[in-house]
């Protein structure tokens, strides 16, 4: 009470100075308290990086060896394939060392068909364990996706009613070619192609180096259309089996990969 009358009875100015100075007290306390706050914050997010780091850097143990590699990806295709087993949706599972892709369900295949030919043939194959994790450690989702077949096959019905007459399946019309474009999150494109697989000019490199070459030329006018770079990888599979895993899959389907 006292220290109140005596500030009462205080000039003007000295009235200022000590407020200002205490206003200056709480601002260097406030400050004291955020630094302390703010350090702590980050020491706590730097170790959850570094916890991070470590078990990422766990994937890197053996890379180098090509034996250890093959093993560090096969075990991430699995644990994959037990995460979309655990989807409603169907799926796709594309393994290149087995030259499959499959359609699947729960983890079970439904449809198998096998690469015929894939380019370019050494897709990924100098990345490093961090990179390829990034790229392939996940099942990845289409983002957008063009093909020049549908998903449902027309049919045509004859107008004679008589009793001997059936409804005219004309799915087994469609031209025995295949095309199917695609963009995945992880900023990789894929273009498969169906095909005969006895067809002359697929006996050697032509037929193929003549579909990269047209897909080239076009690539500016074809969808879907994304920005920057996109590493594109070309497959080629059975035409038939080809259209049967496109038409039976979800538009958002998600894809297991292993390179």
């Amino acid at each position: 009470m006292m220290h109140f009358k005596s500030f009462k009875n205080f000039t003007p100015v000295k009235k200022a100075l000590i407020c200002s100075g205490f206003i200056i007290i709480l601002t260097l306390l406030f400050l004291i308290s955020y630094l302390v706050i703010s350090t702590h914050n980050v020491r706590r997010t730097a170790l959850k990086s570094g916890a991070a780091d470590e078990k990422a850097s766990t994937v890197s143990g053996g890379w180098e060896t090509p034996e250890i590699q093959k093993l560090w990806k096969e075990k991430l295709w699995l644990d994959n394939q037990l995460v979309l087993a655990k989807d409603d949706s169907m799926n796709l599972g594309i393994d290149f060392h087995d030259s499959i892709i499959q359609l699947q369900f729960k983890g079970w295949p439904l449809v198998k068909s096998r690469i015929r030919f894939i380019s370019p043939g050494n897709f990924f194959s100098g990345s490093d364990s961090r990179t390829y994790q990034k790229m392939f450690g996940h099942p990845v989702s289409v983002v957008c996706s063009f093909s020049e077949v549908s998903k449902k096959p027309f049919r045509k019905i004859l107008t004679d009613t008589s009793e001997n007459s059936f409804p005219a399946d004309t799915s087994s019309q469609i031209k025995n070619t295949f095309y199917w474009d695609l963009i995945a999150d992880n900023n990789v494109r894929f273009v498969f192609y169906g095909i005969d697989p006895g067809a002359d000019n697929y006996k050697s490199r032509t037929g193929y180096e003549k579909d990269i070459l047209k897909f080239r030329l076009k690539s500016k006018k074809c969808r879907p259309v994304c920005k920057g770079y996109t590493p594109v990888l070309f497959i080629w599979l059975d035409a038939k089996e080809a259209k049967a895993i496109y038409r039976a899959v979800p538009d958002k389907v998600k894809i297991n990969i292993r390179i």
